[in-house]
């Protein structure tokens, strides 16, 4: 159940952020002092997020990578 509920938060923040970067609008605003605080918000979020998902990560491409090397082709005997 523990992993379950890591999992499902970290698919959910990363299809957070690329909706977010993807699907956002155009904003001509001004920065104000309370942007420090957001951007600060959002850099601490990025880092949970890779710190909870790195080894989900690191999982993927090793299986990746895995996959790869088992689908060489053997070289012919001689």
């Amino acid at each position: 159940m523990k992993f379950f509920l890591k999992r499902n938060c970290f698919v959910f923040a990363m299809t957070f952020i690329i909706l977010t970067l993807f699907f956002g609008s155009t904003v001509h605003a001004y920065l104000d002092p309370g942007m420090g605080t957001l951007l600060l918000q959002l850099l601490a979020g990025a880092a949970l997020v890779i710190g909870i998902g790195w080894r989900y990560i690191l999982r993927f491409f090793k299986n990746l990578i895995k996959k790869f090397k088992n689908n060489k082709p053997s070289e012919p005997k001689v």
